[in-house]
């Protein structure tokens, strides 16, 4: 018995060793950079709290997709098992605010920190995002990614807000899944030829979304658009779509607020007020290439017709990572749609985005209805928010370690030498 009494305290005194205090939150989104880069096994959670009301500049880029010096912090770099939020309970009260560049989120190769083709259990929680020139979320990797709490508001010159595109020829039943829960979409408007029109694009049948108990409000995607009655959305997807409990409210969209291409769709108690499509009060969905090519789409209606029930919590909502095990796959070819704006991946007619887009969106008379985005040129001078050089790093309470280590020992022993 003594023998593994000492056995257990050893094992207790290596795991406490193991444990490091750490007090205070990080300033800029470099200091996250700089804990990924010496981050040595992505297997393991790591968890990073910006401090409350912290209001982050993200920088250009150049002709190299490289940031230029002085103009804002690197995109946030999204690996396996990351944790970002705002302030220590996670809420959107904090006030942390990524604002500007060119990327906001970063899950692709072009601009992160490794060439891993995976980012899973991914959580970025409470956290407004405000304006940008491409994109504010871009993912073209397998995996899961979940936004809690978070805001895009005011972005009205990027391709498209949010960009998920994903595609493996090899590996068809590989996915990479998207939830959205809580989270608020508001102000965003239409940017002009070349852009995406819709807040959030899933780009192909192995890009997924989950939406639970989010806000869609005054956001214009007529705006700007001379094709509105037939190029207008809030969401866009060619992949499996969840939608509960969803609000529309006061929305400018020439379609519908959804379109789907040819894929599987679940929805329950979503409701909308003056966010009437043309086309579809709610859902147009494009299953077959007779209805894209006569632009004659099935629509379905909002669910709930007498109040936005997003803050009831009286009845269950899904996991936001489970998904249906039934997913449709069809006879997909080896090349998948360019954009479920055009066509339903059911029948592709291109490979997709495998590198940056070649031209900045102009404010056109005549909107394009089939390119994709297409690159930007950014500016040569920097932004006139630079990154603010951290105030405070986070430190180690050691002394407080070693004092409970000890106070373990010391009781342990006793309890040894009693018994024996």
């Amino acid at each position: 018995m003594t023998s593994l009494r000492v056995s257990s305290l050893t094992l207790l005194v290596a795991n406490l060793v193991a444990i490091q205090v750490v007090e205070g939150c990080l300033y800029t989104i470099e200091q996250i950079v700089i804990g990924e880069e010496s981050a040595k096994d992505y297997s393991k959670p790591r968890e990073y709290t910006i401090c409350s009301r912290r209001d982050i500049t993200v920088g250009k880029l150049d002709y190299s997709n490289k940031l230029i010096p002085g103009s804002g912090d690197s995109p946030i770099p999204l690996r396996s098992n990351l944790y970002i939020k705002c302030g220590t309970s996670g809420g959107r009260e904090n006030k942390c605010i990524v604002r500007g560049g060119d990327v906001q989120v970063d899950g692709t190769n072009y601009f992160g920190l490794d060439k891993s083709d995976v980012i899973e259990n991914v959580v970025i929680e409470g956290i407004t995002f405000i304006g940008t020139s491409r994109y504010s979320v871009w993912a073209t990797k397998r995996g899961d990614i979940t936004f809690i709490d978070c805001e895009w508001k005011e972005i009205t010159e990027a391709y498209v807000p949010l960009y998920f595109d994903y595609f493996n020829a090899a590996n068809r039943n590989s996915y990479l899944d998207v939830n959205f829960i809580g989270c608020d979409f508001r102000n965003n408007k239409f940017y002009g030829d070349g852009a995406y029109p819709a807040v959030i694009v899933a780009n192909g049948e192995q890009n997924r979304l989950n939406l639970e108990r989010n806000l869609f409000i005054k956001n214009d995607y007529e705006f700007n658009n001379t094709q509105f009655q037939s190029n207008s959305f809030l969401i866009e997807t060619s992949g499996l779509l969840n939608m509960e409990l969803n609000c529309f409210s006061e929305n400018k969209i020439g379609v519908a607020p959804v379109a789907s291409y040819g894929t599987q769709i679940l929805s329950e108690r979503n409701f909308g007020t003056q966010s009437n499509g043309r086309k579809c009060k709610y859902i147009a969905r494009f299953d077959t290439q007779v209805q894209f090519d006569s632009f004659a789409p099935g629509c379905s209606n909002y669910e709930t017709v007498e109040f936005c029930e997003r803050f009831l919590t009286n009845s269950p909502s899904s996991s936001p990572s489970n998904y249906p095990t039934d997913i449709p796959t069809g006879n997909p070819t080896s090349e998948p749609s360019p954009s479920p704006s055009y066509v339903p991946t059911d029948i592709p007619s291109s490979s997709p985005t495998t590198a940056e887009p070649s031209h900045s969106p102009t404010l056109s008379s005549s909107p394009s209805v089939s390119s994709k985005p297409s690159d930007t040129i950014p500016s040569s001078s920097p932004s006139i928010e630079p990154s603010v050089t951290p105030l405070m790093e986070p430190t180690t309470s050691s002394a407080a370690v070693w004092s409970y280590i000890f106070s373990i020992i010391i009781i342990s022993i006793s309890i040894i030498l009693i018994e024996m």
